[in-house]
């Protein structure tokens, strides 16, 4: 049962993470646009490689900070701001016209290349790592460890595929989509915010 709780939540997480329009997602709806699913999703598997090392990466920080939060009460206020400031950043954060680029290269290290730049993918796993842990949502067994690492890759692809089949629609739509996705990333950071101040 845990194992399954600790792949849900990876799933959840990289959801929630995956959806708003960067790089990557732009350059898989442009890939399927013009080359078809396929290609995009050579892309999508580069950068749910990446993603997973970004989740593991964080997940070693996230032990040690939950080491730190439970010597000194006071860093799960800065958890709360953290997850309150960046809800804010999000419901104020307009909408600018991105453009996926080129990296050089295409596929799956294209893929790579593109969420290793990301710094906000890499923030972001940091966050929500250190959620998880201080709310021992998850702990550091390998089990659940590889577990949520199977999760984050399902997670990736699931949401690149979507973006990859609906690439049509998305494009036609972007703009509305990425104020909609913004201010739903902003709820549930606060939501989070709010969760995570009543459980101290």
């Amino acid at each position: 049962m845990q194992l399954f709780i600790s792949i849900l939540l990876g799933i959840l997480a990289t959801i929630i993470g995956g959806l708003p329009l960067g790089l990557v997602n732009l350059s898989v709806v442009e890939a399927s646009m013009k080359e078809g699913r396929t290609p995009a999703m050579q892309i999508a598997k580069g950068a749910a490689s990446v993603e997973v090392i970004f989740g593991l990466f964080a997940l070693l920080a996230g032990s040690f900070i939950q080491d730190v939060i439970q010597g000194n009460p006071l860093l799960n206020y800065v958890v709360i701001g953290v997850l309150a400031i960046s809800g804010i950043i999000f419901l104020t954060k307009s909408t600018q016209d991105r453009k996926a680029g080129q990296a050089g290269f295409s596929g799956f290290l294209k893929g790579a290349f593109l969420n290793l730049v990301s710094l906000q993918v890499f923030l972001y796993w940091l966050v929500a790592a250190a959620f998880l842990f201080t709310n021992k949502m998850l702990d550091a067994q390998w089990t659940s460890v590889v577990s949520f690492a199977a999760g984050i890759w399902m997670g990736k692809m699931l949401v690149l595929w979507a973006y990859a089949v609906y690439s049509v629609k998305i494009i036609s739509k972007s703009a509305v989509l990425a104020n909609n996705i913004n201010r739903f990333m902003g709820l549930i950071f606060l939501l989070l915010a709010t969760v995570h101040a009543f459980q101290i």
